[in-house]
C-alpha cells in the first residue's frame, strides 16, 4: 500500500513541484522509472542512496535509471546521489563507520489523494500523545481533517 501510494505521488506530481528523498536501500525500477519520467515533466527530483544500494546489488538496474535520467552532480536541480562508504551523509566522520539509513520521501506539491480511496476517517492514524500533549495538535487535526 504505501509504494502504491508513494507511486501515485511521483505521478501525480506537477512540473515546477519538487521530490527529495532519502532511502538506504532503493532497488525499485517501478519506483525509479517514475521518478525518471517526473523529471522529464519538469519536476526537480533530489534523492540520495546509501552506497550500498549499488554495492550490494549490482545487477540491478535501479541506479542506471536514475543516473540516466537525474545525473549525479549534487548542484543540479535534478541528481542522485551516494554517501561515501561507511559513512552517512549526514554524520560525524569522526565517530567512526556508519550508514544512511534514512527513509523518508518529501514532496512539494502532488494532485495525489491525500489517503488511499480505500481508508475512511475513523482508520486515519491516531494523533501522537504524550502526557503533556493529551488530545491531538491543531496541526495534526488539520493536517488529517481534508
Amino acid at each position: 500500500m504505501i509504494r502504491t501510494q508513494l507511486l501515485d505521488y511521483i505521478g501525480q506530481s506537477p512540473a515546477g513541484s519538487s521530490i527529495k528523498a532519502s532511502v538506504y536501500h532503493f532497488w525499485d525500477t517501478e519506483v525509479a522509472q517514475a521518478l525518471a519520467d517526473a523529471r522529464t515533466r519538469g519536476v526537480d527530483v533530489q534523492l540520495m542512496l546509501d552506497e550500498s544500494s549499488v554495492s550490494d546489488n549490482p545487477d540491478n538496474g535501479t541506479y542506471g535509471i536514475l543516473t540516466a535520467a537525474l545525473g549525479t552532480d549534487t548542484a543540479q536541480n535534478s541528481f542522485v546521489g551516494l554517501c561515501p562508504v561507511n559513512k552517512s551523509c549526514l554524520g560525524d566522520p569522526s565517530l567512526g563507520a556508519s550508514i544512511n539509513h534514512n527513509k523518508f520521501w518529501l514532496f512539494s506539491s502532488s494532485r495525489a489523494s491525500r489517503w488511499p480511496r480505500s481508508w475512511s476517517r475513523s482508520r486515519r492514524p491516531a494523533a501522537p500523545s504524550t502526557s503533556s500533549t493529551p488530545r491531538p495538535t491543531a496541526a495534526w487535526e488539520t493536517l488529517h481533517d481534508s
